[in-house]
């Protein structure tokens, strides 16, 4: 039996990734010896949806499984495909997010199999089995995606795939077992040859026990990988960050809200000095920064984040905030500019000094001479 999956971009405009949920789901279904296609729209999007089809039509499957958040974009593809001769399966998720388990949980509460036929049994049973436990599935079928052209980097800018440690379900971590990530690593730097990577779906820090397991099983394994994972800040140790170096780490991501910050001397000083240690360790820190959904704030908030000195920070409005999607994104864009010349600003000042670095900053904002004085300084372009 042939099996196309279209995957529909996010609502959100948001860093595409590869899709592991479909991945988890292909490799089963290719278990029980199907033949799969994954169509990620997501990657083609400067293209006519009903061109970039045109590759579905040629594959002429027996099942076409459309993964989207809207009805409206499924049916949308329906119509288009509406002369292929196939079961249709709509999966009111995009599967695109680090929480496999609860994607598949939201799937099956609203899909409408009561009696399926044997068609829909096969992708049922795949969700079915992406919602109990991933450990037991294969390694998601990353050959069906195109890694090298998703918009993942790594802190050097290399090349960089997604890799899921685990979820927190109702606020408990479940975390999978050290090995199975482990194996998962074996098989993406041989066959796929990634040696970046993301570790996502969970803070690498949530349970002490299981992740000085899985470092100290990295460092045996010798596997050579570069990984970047998502960490609490009042978790880290100087001692802690010496052994996620020893063990492959070549970055971390910080959540702080912006706002606990400027309130918080404690909050600051830790994340100062977790910043300094690992300049000396030549990790990479990034911050993932909530602000606060009043937007007179966010500049005062965004100076604030710019004072850590961090390599990297994106943006998001705190859970709440009054206005639509369209209404927050120009918000979003204006924080994450204004904090590149922040950045650009203290990097001029570190390297002059306060009164000539402020200085050279103010001139280099002035056009064409710009280019030349960052490239003096090394520095990044604002």
């Amino acid at each position: 039996m042939k099996i196309a999956i279209v995957a529909l971009p996010p609502v959100t405009n948001t860093i595409i990734a590869p899709p592991l949920p479909l991945g988890y789901v292909a490799a089963w279904i290719e278990q029980q010896r199907h033949i799969v296609r994954i169509y990620d729209y997501a990657l083609s999007r400067n293209i006519p949806i009903e061109q970039y089809l045109d590759a579905v039509r040629a594959f002429r499957p027996n099942i076409v499984v459309v993964a989207a958040e809207e009805r409206m974009a499924a049916a949308e593809i329906h119509r288009i495909l509406a002369n292929i001769d196939a079961t249709w399966v709509h999966l009111n998720d995009g599967l695109r997010g680090p929480t496999p388990i609860q994607s598949a949980t939201k799937i099956l509460e609203q899909l409408d199999l009561a009696n399926p036929n044997d068609n829909e049994s096969v992708i049922l049973h795949s969700i079915q089995a992406l919602e109990k436990n991933i450990d037991s599935l294969p390694v998601p079928a990353r050959h069906l995606l195109a890694i090298e052209r998703y918009q993942l980097k790594s802190p050097s800018g290399a090349l960089q795939t997604n890799v899921t440690i685990g979820q927190t379900i109702g606020g408990t971590a479940a975390l999978r077992n050290p090995r199975t990530i482990v194996a998962e690593l074996r098989s993406i730097v041989h066959e796929n040859g990634v040696w970046h990577i993301l570790f996502e779906g969970s803070e690498i820090t949530k349970d002490p026990a299981w992740m000085h397991d899985f470092l100290y099983g990295l460092m045996m394994e010798r596997l050579g990988v570069s990984w970047e994972a998502t960490v609490d800040l009042d978790a880290l140790t100087p001692e802690l960050l010496k052994l996620c170096r020893r063990a492959g780490c070549e970055g971390l991501i910080i959540a702080f809200d912006a706002m606990q910050a400027l309130d918080s001397q404690t909050i600051r000083t830790k994340l100062s000095e977790v910043v300094q240690t690992s300049r000396v360790l030549d990790l990479r820190v990034r911050g993932h920064v909530t602000l606060e959904p009043l937007y007179r704030s966010i500049p005062d908030l965004v100076d604030v984040a710019a004072t850590f000195d961090l390599d990297g920070v994106t943006f998001n409005i705190r859970e709440g905030a009054h206005g639509s999607e369209e209404s927050i994104r120009p918000a979003l864009t204006r924080a994450q500019d204004r904090y590149r010349i922040l950045q650009a600003r203290q990097h001029f000042v570190e390297r002059y000094g306060a009164h000539l670095g402020g200085l050279i900053w103010r001139i280099s904002q002035i056009g064409s001479i710009a280019r030349n004085w960052h490239r003096l300084a090394g520095g990044k372009a604002s």
